[in-house]
């Protein structure tokens, strides 16, 4: 699952109750993917994981999920981070071009929203007011969003 041309057609992919699983294939290069659902994943701690070396192991330039619309993510309490480089440093330059809703619910580590010019839905739901981690979002970053929802 390590080869991206295995996901060249693939529009929904769901992962779901896989605790160990520590990183996710190479989805994040598909061209076509446009669903995505992570549910009940305890080790997954990023999204992307060497950012830098993919691109240029593939001789491509870095498009992160570049057709997906739609991110469930729940249940996974180490996710921290969008993408990282290979030196385990945050990539700062996360950007979902087309993704339109974007689901969170018990992922208290995430503190940070990528940039998602087309994102009219957000659902945020966290475990505990204690526990939670307030999520930062910059100005102008999801310039089309038309629906929150913080519970």
């Amino acid at each position: 699952m390590r080869d991206p041309q295995m996901f060249q057609c693939l529009r929904e992919l769901y992962i779901s109750n896989c605790p160990r699983c520590k990183d996710l294939p190479l989805v994040w290069l598909s061209s076509s993917l446009e669903k995505l659902y992570l549910d009940n994943m305890d080790s997954l701690s990023t999204l992307c994981k060497n950012v830098d070396m993919v691109a240029t192991g593939y001789n491509t330039s870095v498009a992160i999920f570049p057709k997906l619309k739609t991110v469930v993510l729940d249940s996974l309490p180490e996710l921290e981070r969008w993408a990282e480089k290979s030196a385990g440093e945050p990539n700062s330059l996360v950007v979902f071009p087309q993704l339109e809703e974007l689901c969170i619910i018990d992922c208290n580590k995430i503190a940070t929203l990528p940039e998602s010019p087309a994102l009219t839905s957000l659902y945020y739901q966290g475990v505990s007011i204690e526990g939670l981690v307030p999520i930062s979002m910059a100005l102008g970053s999801c310039p089309s969003l038309v629906q929150l929802d913080i519970g």
